[in-house]
């Protein structure tokens, strides 16, 4: 997955590493050797306010450092680019006495060697597990594809073409999963729903976001959704009157009154708890997923969003916390061939991480 957030909007690496030394003001070396204050560092891969991915997990970062009242101070970096930037950064946590890393950009290998290497810090990566990983990390992950299947069934509803947008970032499992699962809840309200999607080959490029959402608008979609790290696609449905879904919840300020809802990448008790175990000493290496409810789902409702939409996609968001699972068979890939038999579901790790293939209905640029 090297290549699927390895395109980052980058920062000159002094104002890097001057950032560190700032965040750093008032956590002393004494004070984290004594266990007084644990000290954490976050690194993010886009700016941290963002309106999507890196401002998600700050404002968890905030919520949990608050919870923990004094236990933990965290310092956090943004904008750092793959490659030997980030590990500078990582290096410059280790030098400021941190007792563990939180990765939120999926750095992936490098970041699991530089764990391996550095077995005093503590470490956790918003990356799913593939194959092995040092004794000192975690692997934490939002079931987002739960809450693109909900999102689907109100663009199905309030499609009036029954032909939807998407931009995608990457071609990579962790998109695929998000687009088929919005793509089949489309289908479940309006069987013929199909989904256009452009890709943009990058995570964070609000140019080429709005290029890719005008193509779509070109293209005769009215229903505009994505998985980029920023909600520039909802600027552009905006402009040209139209519904748009947000990948996180703060893309109801880029869609005005045009918003649906967004799709929960909610990282909150996922990371008071790490900060909570790293601080009292109970912390222990897992891969954790969000369950539908607790970090995933859909966000708030937009203001003009019909009650019929609102409650048709409560029922089903009831049936899936009741054991409905929207992901079984029969599902065709797009040229045609089963893929998933009837009575048959998607794997956990499939959903996850191993969904290389596009269902039926969705055309790709």
């Amino acid at each position: 997955m090297r290549s699927a957030r390895a395109v980052r909007w980058s920062v000159a690496l002094i104002g890097t590493i001057a950032l560190v030394a700032a965040t750093a003001v008032g956590v002393s070396a004494r004070e984290a050797r004594s266990g007084a204050t644990v000290t954490v560092g976050f690194v993010f891969d886009s700016p941290h306010n963002d309106g999507g991915w890196s401002q998600g997990h700050d404002q968890a970062r905030i919520a949990a450092e608050k919870a923990l009242k004094g236990k933990v101070k965290t310092l956090w970096v943004e904008s750092v680019p793959y490659g030997k930037q980030m590990t500078d950064v990582w290096n410059q946590f280790v030098a400021k006495g941190v007792k563990a890393i939180v990765d939120t950009s999926a750095a992936g290998k490098p970041f699991s060697d530089y764990c391996k290497a550095h077995p005093k810090i503590i470490c956790a990566t918003t990356y799913p597990k593939i194959g092995p990983q040092p004794p000192n990390q975690s692997n934490f992950y939002v079931a987002h594809w739960q809450g693109s299947y909900l999102a689907g069934v109100a663009a199905g509803l309030l499609s009036k073409k029954g032909v939807v947008g998407y931009v995608a970032p990457f071609k990579v499992p962790t998109v695929n999963a998000s687009i088929n699962s919005f793509a089949l809840g489309c289908q479940s309200v309006k069987k013929n729903c199909r989904v256009k999607t452009v890709l943009t080959s990058s995570w964070y490029d609000p140019p080429k976001e709005t290029e890719a959402a005008q193509t779509l608008v070109n293209g005769g979609v009215d229903i505009m959704y994505g998985l980029t790290d920023d909600p520039a696609y909802g600027t552009v449905a905006a402009k040209h009157n139209m519904w748009t879904i947000g990948s996180y919840t703060y893309a109801n300020v880029a869609a005005g009154k045009w918003y649906v809802t967004g799709v929960k990448w909610d990282w909150t008790k996922i990371y008071t708890d790490f900060l909570r175990g790293v601080a009292d000493g109970t912390w222990k290496s897992r891969t954790y997923v969000t369950a539908l409810g607790v970090g995933s789902g859909l966000a708030d409702w937009g203001t003009a969003v019909p009650a019929s939409v609102k409650s048709a996609v409560g029922k089903v968001e009831s049936r899936m916390g009741h054991g409905f699972n929207p992901f079984k068979g029969p599902i065709y890939d797009q040229s045609g061939k089963l893929r998933v038999a009837k009575g048959k579901a998607l794997s956990n790790d499939v959903l996850l991480n191993g969904w290389t293939w596009l269902v039926k209905g969705i055309s790709s640029s």
